[in-house]
């Protein structure tokens, strides 16, 4: 570490967008004082710590605009430190710039770049490229928020601009955008009513995260709406969706879950196209659709066929995309198992095991897990009480679901449906589909 020899040039001088606020941990006080010094002679705002639990401390109560950290601390490594700070999701995108006296060679540097460090500097640190270094990670920084900002704006200008309403139908729908790609993705939900009288609520979710992802989102969404008030079949639907995406997109692939209800919303018809098979809830407990999905959009393939199940009122319905549930280290049937004892906890069920479904009904009545409909109505919360208050816990579920994938790597898109009952009261028990 060298000490400035004269005046140091203020990166950025008279543009206060180039400031913010710096964490600085090092064990050496000497060490900190300097690099502190340098940091707000080029008018940052400095924040000290000298040990791995402090600084991480100072970023859970507000993450600081970047952080300088050293890679030998006293309590615990600068690499676990920096590792711990990206895995936060309100810290995921602070850059974080290793600095070492001691790991100082190519493997070292390559480690710590690795391990998410956003750079790496070496003592003797020269105080111009110190700060260099800092308006460099702080630019990078900024751009990508701004380019974050503006691909949001633009999802969400895909998206519908208010939350969905059907008659007959409750209806929640959140979306998260992911803080891991500024780039806008391909998530998109929807909820509308043909002229028929018939309800669609429809999740999807397109292969990557780009402007043409955005771009046949949009498509889907709109010819999906398109061909419903056409008056074809749900399946019929999903089918032209897949001769849409081969034709005018061949390189692309999507998944596609489509709910359609009658008017009355006595029954409900999936049709999954590759989508993550929706999450069913009622009084019996809360398990995963249990009928046939088709394959993705994008491939040759007949249409996925059609799931024809009564509905009882009170009965919920759960899409969602996988940034719910994919985790970078952990399989998705471990966490899609979680996502349903968490769901049934909170409506104070259990969860249904579909190896010990009940039989399936009649034709086309193969979607609900079969022992929804074997059980007497137990009470828990959302499934008793009045209209206003299922409401609020419908809306509830949502915001908690949505809260458990904020550190999720990917978007989040779902939607939580309800059959309203008509005297604002839940049936007391679901019955079989006759």
């Amino acid at each position: 570490m060298t000490a400035p020899t004269g005046p140091t040039r203020r990166p950025g001088a008279g543009r206060p967008a180039n400031q913010a606020t710096v964490l600085v941990v090092d064990d050496s006080d000497s060490k900190r004082y300097i690099m502190a010094s340098w940091l707000r002679r080029a008018g940052h705002a400095v924040i000290e710590a000298a040990s791995g639990r402090e600084a991480l401390g100072i970023v859970d109560r507000g993450a600081p605009d970047l952080a300088v950290l050293d890679v030998h601390l006293p309590d615990m490594s600068g690499l676990e430190v920096c590792a711990r700070i990206k895995q936060a999701r309100a810290s995921a995108g602070m850059p974080v710039l290793h600095v070492s006296a001691i790991a100082v060679d190519a493997a070292d540097r390559s480690i710590g770049l690795d391990g998410g460090a956003d750079a790496y500097l070496v003592d003797p640190i020269e105080p111009r490229e110190f700060l260099s270094t800092i308006g460099a990670l702080l630019r990078q920084s900024r751009r990508f928020a701004e380019e974050h900002r503006i691909a949001l704006t633009l999802q969400r200008s895909l998206l519908p601009a208010e939350p969905p309403k059907l008659a007959g139908l409750r209806i929640a729908a959140r979306y998260h955008a992911s803080t891991e790609h500024a780039e806008i993705g391909g998530d998109f939900y929807d909820a509308f009513e043909t002229p028929s009288g018939d309800g669609l609520v429809v999740i999807g979710d397109v292969q990557g995260h780009s402007l043409a992802a955005a771009v046949i989102m949009a498509e889907l969404r709109y010819s999906l709406r398109a061909y419903a008030f056409d008056g074809h079949s749900p399946a019929a639907v999903v089918e032209r969706l897949n001769r849409l995406i081969l034709v005018t997109h061949p390189e692309s692939t999507a998944t596609v879950c489509l709910l359609a209800f009658p008017p009355d919303r006595s029954r409900v018809t999936v049709v999954n196209a590759g989508h993550l098979p929706p999450l069913v809830v009622g009084p019996a407990g809360a398990g995963f659709w249990e009928g046939g999905a088709g394959v993705l959009l994008g491939v040759p393939a007949p249409a996925p066929a059609p799931d024809t199940v009564d509905l009882p009122a009170g009965t919920r319905l759960l899409l969602y995309t996988d940034g719910l549930v994919e985790r970078r280290d952990r399989p998705i049937d471990e966490t899609m198992t979680e996502l349903a004892e968490q769901v049934a906890a909170r409506h104070g069920v259990g969860r249904l095991d579909p190896a010990h479904t009940g039989e399936r009904g009649s034709a086309g009545n193969a979607g609900l897990p079969g022992n929804a409909w074997d059980a007497e109505a137990r009470g828990g919360a959302g499934f008793g009480g009045s209209l206003e208050r299922a409401a609020v816990a419908l809306d509830q579920l949502a915001d908690a679901l949505i809260d458990s994938a904020r550190g999720a790597d990917d978007d989040v898109a779902l939607v939580a449906v309800e059959r309203a009952p008509e005297d604002g009261r839940h049936q007391d028990a679901v019955r079989r589909p006759s």
